[in-house]
């Protein structure tokens, strides 16, 4: 079993991903970084069979 760490926001993170369950039920996995001036996600939704990855240049830590 992979050890995981509840955040102050409900949210799991464990090997690197972070893992939120939403209002409706459906669960997404994404990781974040970033160096100066860039910043990337990376996410899947399981049940609705999608996934991405969005790169931005700006300097704030990627919130979703």
């Amino acid at each position: 079993m992979i050890s995981k760490t509840i955040s102050a926001e409900g949210d799991y993170y464990g090997m690197g991903w972070y893992t939120k369950d939403t209002k409706n039920n459906i669960t997404i996995h994404y990781h974040t970084g970033s160096v100066i001036s860039f910043n990337s996600i990376m996410f899947f939704v399981p049940q609705r069979n999608l996934g991405g990855i969005i790169l931005i240049t700006g300097y704030d830590e990627p919130t979703i």
